[in-house]
């Protein structure tokens, strides 16, 4: 059985936050086989996010249109070394159909217990213009606060907010099932995958 959690967020065409907790398998949601289960990624080196390799949430979003894109923001990471630094590369969805990753940032953060951004929401651009209005002052300021991904560093100890924005490619049924975040310590590269994803509603969901 899948717990489900609704929430809608905003009038009309807002995002929906549903969250349906669940253990994953590559191409279940998509009508195919069982091949790879998400239970066999394993993640490597010293980002942690907190969550065990094998099981993971989906949030369900209603899309905004062309030119903008949704986050998958509720993930803090954080670096468990307590010497050495890591250089974050690229973060890439996986599982699933007919999702892609659009732009990606991480905010720094206090400490690993600190407000996370969140998920389902429309990212600020200026195909988008009164996406800042459905937000809190919270997120707000970790939106302002943001840095690209690609290249960020993360110190021995330190918390940041994962912040990826996702668009589908397809119009009816798209679905991510994990994110896959590839990172560097030294010369040594690593992989993580927290179990995060998302299902774009169809239009009279959304509606």
């Amino acid at each position: 059985m899948r717990a489900i959690e609704a929430a809608k967020r905003g009038p009309g065409g807002s995002p929906i936050a549903r969250l349906i907790a669940l253990t994953m398998c590559v191409g279940v949601l998509a009508g195919g086989g069982c091949a790879t289960s998400y239970s066999e990624l394993a993640s490597t080196g010293p980002l942690d996010f907190g969550m065990a390799d094998g099981g993971g949430a989906l949030y369900g979003m209603c899309h905004s249109g062309d030119g903008t894109s949704n986050s998958l923001g509720g993930l803090r990471g954080w670096n468990s070394s307590s010497k050495d630094a890591l250089v974050l590369d690229s973060v890439a969805v996986g599982g699933g159909v007919g999702v892609e990753v659009a732009e990606s940032y991480i905010v720094p953060l206090a400490g690993v217990d600190s407000e996370s951004f969140g998920s389902g929401f429309t990212l600020p651009s200026e195909q988008a213009p009164g996406a800042e209005d459905a937000l809190s002052e919270e997120q707000l300021e970790l939106w302002q606060k943001r840095i690209p991904l690609e290249g960020a560093q993360i110190g021995p100890g330190e918390a940041f907010n994962l912040l990826v924005g996702v668009v589908p490619t397809v119009d009816r049924g798209a679905t991510s099932e994990w994110l896959e975040v590839r990172y560097h310590v030294g010369g040594r590269r690593h992989i993580s995958y927290p179990g995060i994803g998302a299902e774009f509603l169809g239009p009279d969901e959304c509606a």
